[in-house]
């Protein structure tokens, strides 16, 4: 049997999941065995991405308490049995894995979830499954940015190149 105190701890560690996580994903797990679930934890856990975090919902409730914008979010989506997936790292990948198992299983399902504090719905969880990796995007970025100067670069080169050129002509036509 489960004590007052045991409550009150789990409480506390989900609520600082909550605080320290980047995003979060509600998952119905209901029909997963064991092995799909541990091989689940397992790679959500590596390189310390995310964790899995399976709870009664009442006590997921009580640590919503201190996130009022969150807990009306989640409410709606707290029956049956569900776990929460906290994204320590980047929350595409997560969200990545996440997309694969429910692909994977056919009985995964994510409800909903949260980005940044916001709650955000199944739909925007798939979209942000899409996404490459954060440092796909970064060097997407960085080229956006490198490609003007690049430009002013090329154009700045061309004139003194012209200029060589014509000069070269001169010269072999002099030269015949």
């Amino acid at each position: 049997m489960i004590t007052r105190a045991n409550k009150e701890q789990q409480v506390q560690a989900l609520s600082e999941s909550m605080q320290k996580a980047q995003a979060g994903f509600l998952v119905n797990f209901q029909g997963l065995d064991v092995q799909q679930i541990t091989e689940m934890r397992k790679d959500l856990r590596n390189e310390g991405l995310a964790d899995m975090k399976v709870c009664r919902n009442t006590l997921f409730r009580k640590a919503l308490d201190t996130y009022p914008e969150m807990k009306e979010h989640f409410s709606k989506s707290l029956t049956g049995s569900n776990a929460f997936v906290f994204a320590f790292g980047d929350p595409s990948r997560v969200a990545k894995i996440l997309s694969d198992y429910v692909k994977k299983t056919e009985i995964l399902t994510i409800k909903t979830g949260m980005l940044e504090g916001k709650g955000i719905s199944a739909k925007d969880i798939k979209a942000l499954a899409t996404l490459p990796p954060i440092e796909v995007l970064k060097a997407q970025f960085l080229a956006v940015l490198s490609a003007p100067m690049s430009k002013l670069l090329s154009v700045f080169s061309a004139a003194p190149q012209g200029l060589l050129q014509v000069l070269s002509a001169h010269k072999d036509k002099s030269e015949k």
